[in-house]
């Protein structure tokens, strides 16, 4: 109840979030803004390790061999190689040097991408307009809900060639080519496009602003993971194929509890060069 909240700095993110939607149609009750917040909260956690998970799961489904070891996953030895070239002799690299994470880690960054792309956390989110408009050459009445699905554009091979294919490379950028550095013919070219191609945390004004975040988090936790481990997947959370995550799909779409893991310690001895 309002007589028993705690006053907070205004820096606060549950009451920054509280000063500027309080008050606003449908937003007069101090309860559903409570909702809200731990909805945004739980959405956050959930959505990120998601994308942890379903990186790992993707990096396994198709950089392992095809009896499923995973000695010789070239997706996990890219991203180890950039990661050592990185950081170089840096012994104290921590998750705090921003400057590090967030520039250089182009390759990983493309494995989250193409794990946003393919394994897309939500499917439509609707969008109403206060009037009348025309798209498309239809005419949509005012507060009628237009579907954003990422998934079409996602699966859409005049904007990602070979679409199925998961290939961080369409997000790194080339600088003497597209086939000098990996062979990739199209690599750069999700960069490439146009305005609204691509839309992980969904568009417009109202859009996720902790996609940036998720990454970052994100690209540590793949970078760490293929540093210290190999893995592959296993347990009754796989499909019958035994490579592909069968998900929950309510409220949002999250790995199951029964999804397994299997590590191993990955050899130190691997050094590339620097």
């Amino acid at each position: 109840r309002p007589e028993n909240f705690i006053i907070l700095e205004e820096s606060t993110p549950g009451k920054f979030y509280h000063s500027k939607i309080k008050g606003r149609p449908g937003w007069e009750d101090e309860d559903r803004i409570a909702k809200g917040i731990v909805l945004f909260v739980w959405g956050a956690y959930a959505e990120v390790s998601g994308l942890m998970m379903d990186s790992l799961a993707l990096m396994a489904k198709f950089g392992n061999d095809e009896q499923g070891k995973s000695e010789n996953n070239h997706i996990r030895q890219r991203v180890l190689q950039e990661f050592q070239q990185q950081k170089g002799n840096d012994k104290n690299l921590s998750q705090s040097d921003l400057e590090f994470w967030t520039s250089g880690m182009s390759y990983t960054i493309g494995v989250l991408r193409e794990t946003l792309r393919l394994e897309p956390p939500g499917g439509s989110v609707p969008r109403y307009g206060n009037q009348d408009f025309a798209l498309g050459g239809y005419r949509i009445p005012a507060k009628m809900a237009i579907q954003l699905d990422p998934r079409y554009g996602n699966n859409d091979p005049n904007l990602f060639v070979e679409p199925s294919s998961f290939e961080p490379y369409r997000w790194v950028r080339s600088v003497d080519g597209p086939t000098q550095e990996s062979g990739c013919p199209f690599q750069g070219t999700a960069l490439k496009l146009g305005k609204g191609s691509w839309f992980p945390g969904s568009y417009g004004a109202h859009q996720c602003p902790g996609v940036p975040l998720a990454e970052l988090a994100s690209s540590i936790f793949v970078a760490k993971m293929s540093e210290q481990f190999e893995w592959s997947l296993s347990g009754s959370g796989l499909k019958a194929d035994g490579k592909s995550i069968d998900y929950v799909t309510i409220p949002v779409r999250t790995p199951p509890d029964t999804l397994g893991l299997k590590l191993k310690l990955a050899d130190k001895s691997i050094v590339f060069a620097q």
